[in-house]
């Protein structure tokens, strides 16, 4: 247990590390893009005292230097959300191992009083299997995992499949974050569309 929670730790100290540092990076570029805006802006007036072809130059250099500010800018800021969420990830399961769940979703919304065991077993709500399980970042996965909750496997050959994904999955840590680094991004990006 120990070592888990020393690799938690260690790569929560990395990511905040980096995360820290994009945002500065961000910060920087921002300015260096507001400079670039003010500069390019003079530009254009000094060179209307020559002639057409300098306006036009003025305005073509300084809409290449300020696109491939905002490209690069937009690039720093995609790699620090990715740093936010992995720092994120860590953190949370450090509470878990301190048998803290309450940052993980509890699915209440898939709690039904009529099903056969779902609801005196608190297969959902606060302090559920389905919190100590969660780990979805997407509605269909979610579902997904509420649904095996649910009906669960008959069959001994499905189990044991399921079974070996999960003993699979366990030693690829680090696989397993940068897929649900690529999943909170995913959704992200869908609920702002």
């Amino acid at each position: 247990m120990t070592d888990i929670k020393s690799y938690y730790q260690q790569r929560l100290n990395h990511y905040t590390k980096l995360a820290e540092e994009y945002n500065r990076k961000s910060r920087s570029l921002s300015m260096i893009r507001l400079f670039c805006f003010v500069l390019w802006g003079l530009a254009i007036y000094i060179s209307t005292f020559y002639n057409m072809t300098m306006v036009m130059w003025s305005i073509l250099v300084g809409l290449v230097v300020f696109v491939f500010l905002v490209i690069w800018h937009n690039k720093v800021l995609d790699k620090k959300k990715a740093y936010d969420v992995y720092r994120d990830i860590n953190s949370k399961e450090l509470k878990a191992l301190n048998n803290d769940y309450s940052s993980f979703e509890d699915g209440s919304e898939f709690i039904d009083e009529a099903h056969k065991y779902t609801h005196d077993l608190d297969v959902f709500g606060p302090f559920s299997l389905f919190q100590f399980l969660n780990r979805c970042f997407s509605l269909l996965g979610k579902d997904d995992l509420a649904e095996r909750l649910r009906s669960g496997y008959q069959e001994k050959s499905r189990i044991l499949a399921q079974q070996a994904a999960v003993e699979e999955l366990s030693q690829k840590n680090e696989w397993m974050q940068e897929f649900r680094v690529l999943g909170a991004q995913t959704t992200a990006r869908q609920k702002t569309k």
